[in-house]
């Protein structure tokens, strides 16, 4: 294999690890922050989704990259609402945060699993997958289908909104925290 790629893959495990490492800690430690579950839930599905990519990588044939695609699908879609849900508790508007409203924050990335899981059979999520041509080790290119593109709208939404409720937020958060709210905006 490549040795750029396989440096590659070591790095992109280690941030895996890292955010496994980061749920677990979280899990563990005695806090009052409310917004705790959905950054464990970010942690936890940030790291299946960096190790599908790093497994993506390390693939040899299209099935095998296919498959770890589809691997990442079990995380990357919830990344963005929990990333939401956290900031929500983090601003103080988690009177907003309710049983019915994760439901439908979710919705979005429930469906968006379920099609990457069954996408040979409508070809919703992606049109066409194949093998990208005079690259030294297997890389996939997709052709987007028409859920690719509402998912990552709501994507790009979830953290637009998680952005802007931060900044309104900015004068009013007390000097202490705007260093965790710069980290949490990085």
């Amino acid at each position: 294999m490549n040795t750029i790629i396989s440096n590659y893959i070591v790095i992109v495990a280690i941030s895996g690890v890292l955010n496994a490492i980061l749920a677990i800690l979280a899990y563990y430690k005695e806090t009052d922050f409310a917004g705790v579950k959905p950054f464990i839930a970010i942690a936890l599905t940030s790291a299946i989704y960096t190790f599908g990519f790093a497994l993506e990588l390390s693939g040899h044939s299209l099935e095998e990259i296919s498959l770890f695609l589809k691997i990442e699908y079990l995380g990357m879609p919830f990344i963005a609402p929990s990333s939401l849900i956290m900031v929500l508790h983090f601003v103080g508007l988690e009177r907003l945060i309710n049983r019915r409203k994760i439901a439908a924050l979710y919705t979005v990335p429930l469906i968006t699993t379920l099609l990457v899981w069954t996408n040979e059979y409508h070809h919703l999520f992606y049109r066409s997958i194949y093998l990208r041509a005079n690259t030294p080790s297997p890389l996939v290119d997709i052709v987007m289908g028409p859920w690719y593109i509402v998912h990552g709208c709501f994507t790009f939404g979830c953290m637009l909104a998680s952005t802007i409720l931060m900044l309104w937020q900015w004068n009013r958060m007390k000097r202490v925290y705007r260093r965790q709210m710069v980290t949490i905006l990085t």
